[in-house]
């Protein structure tokens, strides 16, 4: 084999190659969009079933607003609920205010 056929083989598997990388990343940028589809679609199924049987505007408010609107008839869950918001609330108290706060700081924060 010459050289000149050498590197003309070579131009040829280098051909071969750009093609069938081309042709795989065309089929994985396919299955992305397929499981990004797929993903929206267990999420809005997710969603629509979750707003039957608690409002959207529970949902914003996270898990325990949602834990305390399916479960809040039952005393300890409702307990555990509200400890947990106290919880959250004073970690942001403690951010706001820096000593004894005013009526009017603690008018702003609820």
């Amino acid at each position: 084999m010459t050289v000149f056929q050498a590197q003309a083989q070579l131009n040829q598997l280098k051909a071969a190659r750009d093609e069938e990388q081309q042709q795989i990343i065309k089929e994985y940028k396919k299955l992305i969009e397929r499981l990004n589809n797929d993903a929206a679609d267990a999420a809005d199924a997710i969603k629509n079933s979750l707003n039957s049987f608690v409002s959207p505007k529970v949902v914003d408010r996270g898990r325990d607003a949602i834990g305390l609107a399916l479960f809040g008839d039952m005393p300890l869950v409702r307990t555990q609920v509200e400890f947990t918001q106290g919880r959250i609330k004073a970690k942001e108290a403690a951010v706001l205010f820096e000593g004894p706060p005013s009526d009017t700081k603690l008018r702003e924060f609820k």
